[in-house]
């Protein structure tokens, strides 16, 4: 303190105006710094937010594809005719080179009570009774519906390979909820059914069709090719698309750090409360399997409203952390030289005041020592 006080008037003003614009310049960065990235930030939600919207158009977009399929296939006139003369070998013929033709994993046909008539992957299974399945009833009703649905392993045991192809090993997470299962054999479709009508309106039975998800990358694939063009940042993909059988990865680009796709990881958490727990959409950042994205996840609901499901697109936060960083480096550097600038500025300025002062004060001793 006493050295502070001994200091020269000229180097107090120094001090003090350097005190009061460091201030300044620390108080300006520090809410610019945070003004900044939560408007980087902001943007980059509001960008995955439109993501998802155009990854939910691509996956209703198959939705409906499949619903035209069956749609178109219930209003044959000669495939009624054939329900009518109970020719099941044209029927059969019909229904499996249908679904070769629209790459459907499930194509079948039941008669008016809902029993299966012709199971076009595994034939000599028919006779089961399906009117008890939501979208089955309903197209029996006369109701043309679609719906992602969860099918369980014994009706998948009635399709050929599916079951195969639905199982799932769990893998452990990061930041995913505990849970004592090791692996799952139900199966996520997407599933359409129509009623077949005679002229009569009368029903005559229901066309149902479907894929099953899991293992399947068609939808989140073209997602990532229509929303994020395929881009990388330091050798990483900048976007990502998955989708959910509750809180479990069946089909998804996210990569693990060997480079497989992540299938079998699970959400995080907090993610699993908001949107599977709550049914809230959840647009932030979220660690997903080995990193942080900005994203956007929304739960999937089957028919009856009950939520199965979660569809998801993010982007890798990092891009965005260095562009705040950069930014925030080079208003750094800005705010820098401006303090250094007037710094210079104001050793002129105090210096062309002090001095004249400084002669006033030693004038008097001037004259004294003459005068003696």
């Amino acid at each position: 303190m006493t050295a502070l006080l001994n200091l020269s008037l000229r180097m107090k003003f120094i001090l003090s105006f350097l005190a009061v614009i460091c201030f300044g310049g620390v108080l300006t960065l520090t809410l610019g710094t945070r003004l900044e990235h939560k408007t980087i930030i902001s943007l980059a939600q509001a960008k995955v937010k439109h993501d998802l919207a155009s990854a939910w158009m691509v996956y209703n977009d198959k939705l409906n594809h499949i619903q035209d399929i069956v749609r178109l296939s219930s209003s044959l006139e000669y495939l009624k005719n054939a329900l009518q003369n109970d020719e099941k070998d044209l029927l059969l013929r019909y229904l499996s080179q249908a679904r070769n033709d629209f790459n459907l994993d499930v194509l079948n046909l039941t008669d008016a009570q809902g029993k299966i008539l012709a199971r076009s992957s595994r034939p000599e299974i028919w006779g089961d009774d399906q009117s008890q399945d939501p979208l089955v009833s309903r197209a029996l009703l006369g109701e043309t519906v679609k719906a992602t649905q969860i099918f369980p392993k014994k009706e998948l045991m009635k399709e050929g390979n599916l079951v195969d192809k639905a199982y799932l090993k769990i893998i452990p997470t990061p930041k995913a909820e505990p849970t004592p299962k090791d692996y799952v054999e139900d199966g996520m479709f997407l599933k359409a059914a129509s009623p077949l009508k005679d002229h009569n309106g009368i029903i005559l039975g229901v066309i149902y069709g479907g894929i099953l998800l899991n293992h399947n990358y068609e939808i989140v694939d073209r997602v990532k090719e229509i929303v994020f063009k395929d881009e990388k940042y330091k050798g990483k993909e900048i976007g990502t698309a998955t989708i959910f059988q509750y809180d479990l990865r069946i089909s998804t680009n996210v990569k693990k750090e060997n480079g497989e796709r992540a299938i079998g990881t699970r959400v995080s958490r907090e993610v699993n409360e908001a949107v599977l727990q709550q049914g809230q959409s959840w647009i932030h950042r979220a660690f997903v399997v080995n990193d942080w994205y900005i994203s956007a996840y929304e739960p999937i609901k089957n028919v009856e409203g009950n939520i199965i499901g979660i569809l998801y697109v993010g982007m890798l936060e990092k891009p965005y952390i260095d562009l705040r960083n950069k930014v925030m480096a080079t208003f750094a550097g800005m705010a820098i030289l401006s303090v250094i600038l007037l710094l210079v500025i104001m050793f002129f300025i105090i210096s062309s005041i002090i001095q004249p002062l400084q002669q006033m004060v030693n004038a008097p001793q001037g004259r004294c020592k003459f005068s003696g």
